[in-house]
C-alpha cells in the first residue's frame, strides 16, 4: 500500500525587532499556542532583527529560547525551529548597548548565536 507523501509547512518570521504582540499573534495565526510547540511536518525560521526598535526585546529573546526548549528535534517531523542571527543581534553582541537592549543579557545573545552556528550544520 503506497503511503501518501507529507505536506511539511515552513513559516518564517523576520523583522520583529521587539514587537512581541505581533510575534505571539504570527504564532497563534500559524497554530503555536501558548505551549510553543510547533506542530508536526513544520519548520518555523527566525530570519533574525527579534529586537532593537520595539518595546518588548527581552520577551520577543524569551520567547524563542522557550520555543527551543520546547522543540528540542532536527526533525521537522516533529516540528522544527531554526533561528537565524541579524544584523541587530550582530551589533548587540559586539557592541554594550544599553537601549533597545535594555534587560537583555549577553548571555541571552550569545545562546542565539550558539543556536545559529549550530543550526548552520544543517
Amino acid at each position: 500500500c503506497a503511503q501518501s507523501p507529507t505536506t511539511t509547512t515552513i513559516l518564517v518570521v523576520a523583522d520583529v525587532h521587539g514587537d512581541s504582540e505581533h510575534l505571539l499573534q504570527a504564532l497563534r495565526n500559524v497554530g503555536i499556542g501558548g505551549d510553543l510547540r510547533i506542530p508536526n511536518h513544520t519548520l518555523l525560521v527566525q530570519l533574525g532583527d527579534l529586537g532593537d526598535r520595539g518595546p518588548h526585546t527581552k520577551f520577543c529573546f524569551e520567547i524563542l529560547h522557550n520555543m527551543s526548549l520546547v522543540n528540542p528535534g532536527d526533525r521537522i517531523s516533529e516540528g522544527k525551529l531554526v533561528r537565524i542571527f541579524g544584523n541587530h543581534e550582530c551589533s548587540f553582541v559586539l557592541v554594550d548597548r544599553d537601549d533597545a537592549y535594555s534587560g537583555v543579557h549577553q548571555d541571552d545573545a550569545k545562546y542565539f548565536c550558539d543556536q545559529t552556528d549550530h543550526n548552520e550544520d544543517r
